[in-house]
Formats: C-alpha cells, structure tokens, sequence
C-alpha cells in the first residue's frame, strides 16, 4: 500500500552527505530550492567527493554549482539521455583538476550555459563522448570574458560532435599543430594540448 512506498523513498533518499562524500541516488528530478538549486547546495562547500547514480533525470543543472572543496566525481551508474540542461553543471569548482564524464550523454541536451565556468583548476577535460547539437545553447561553457578567472585546462578532448559554437578559453593546437579558438565542428574527437606560447 501507500505507507510501504512512503517508507520505501525515506529509506532511499536522494541524496546523503557525511564526512565530505555527496552521494547522489536520483530516479527522477530531485527537489530544488525556490532559487532552483540542488537541495545540498546549502551544504556546497562541505562536499569534496561526489557519488551519482542518475536514471530518469531531465535536468542537472547546478548539480555541483560552487562545490569549492570538490576535487572527484564518480559517476557510477547514470543515464542522462533525456537530460535537456546540463547548465552551470560544475560552475565555480574551483578545486576540481579533472572530471571522468564517461557515462553522461548528452544528446538530448538543449543548455550547456557556463558548464564549467569558472573551473580554474582542471588540468584535463575528456568531452569525447559528448554530442552537441547546433541549436544547444553553449554560451559561457567555460567563461572566456574574464582573464584572471581563465579555465585552462592543458588537455581537452573535444566533443565527437559539436554544432554549436563554443570558444575556447585559449588557443589550442592539435598535435599536428593546427590550432583552434573554437570546437572544431569535425565530426571527431581531437586531443588539444594548450601551449602558453601561443
């Protein structure tokens, strides 16, 4: 009856958050505050690891919005196929050097806004597995207006396909030195390794 599925959902909540480890156990849309941020993000600068398993998700925008101390995600088990906002997604994760985003799909997505904007720690970045479709909004995904906040990661994989435009916040040349202010629109993944002489 209804009282074993209410004690079921308390029992499984979405989301946990002790001694630094964020999981995250999502079946559909979590709840968000009336700013619609992540119920945690309260409780941002505590998490320094993050464990997901997402299914049934549309939206993961903010998910780690200002998560300051972040420095891993593992994402375990997701399915982001009708993810449609993938906006601010890593926004200010100021501590986090690299991301393993195999896993995440993105082809249904619709809005990467500032996805990592604001990342000035990543070293490397593997968008390899991504899909961007033309008519994604892409602006700010990595904040290439302010200088001083610059994300330069050393490495980027680019997306395996890219429609939309999103800049780069360097140049970046490929191993055969061809370089590049923007995702190349090929429909292929190319390893870009940021040089400071450029």
């Amino acid at each position: 009856g209804s009282e074993e599925i209410i004690k079921e959902i308390e029992e499984t909540p979405v989301f946990n958050l002790e001694n630094g480890v964020l999981t995250v156990n999502a079946d559909a849309d979590w709840l968000r505050t009336d700013d619609s941020l992540p119920l945690w993000y309260e409780n941002r600068a505590e998490i320094v690891t993050a464990n997901v398993k997402l299914a049934n998700v549309t939206d993961v925008s903010y998910m780690f919005a200002d998560c300051v101390n972040l420095t891993e995600v593992n994402f375990e088990d997701v399915d982001t196929s009708a993810v449609t906002d993938f906006s601010y997604m890593f926004k200010n994760c100021k501590s986090l050097e690299t991301v393993n985003l195999t896993g995440i799909t993105t082809k249904a997505g619709k809005k990467f806004i500032g996805m990592f904007e604001d990342c000035t720690s990543l070293k490397e970045l593997d968008l390899s597995m991504f899909v961007i479709s033309a008519d994604a909004d892409t602006k700010d995904f990595f904040n290439c207006t302010n200088e001083e906040k610059s994300v330069t990661p050393h490495k980027i994989e680019t997306p395996s396909k890219c429609g939309a435009e999103i800049l780069l916040p360097r140049k970046y040349a490929t191993s055969k030195g061809k370089k590049y202010e923007k995702f190349p629109k090929e429909k292929t993944s190319l390893l870009f390794v940021f040089n400071v002489s450029y």
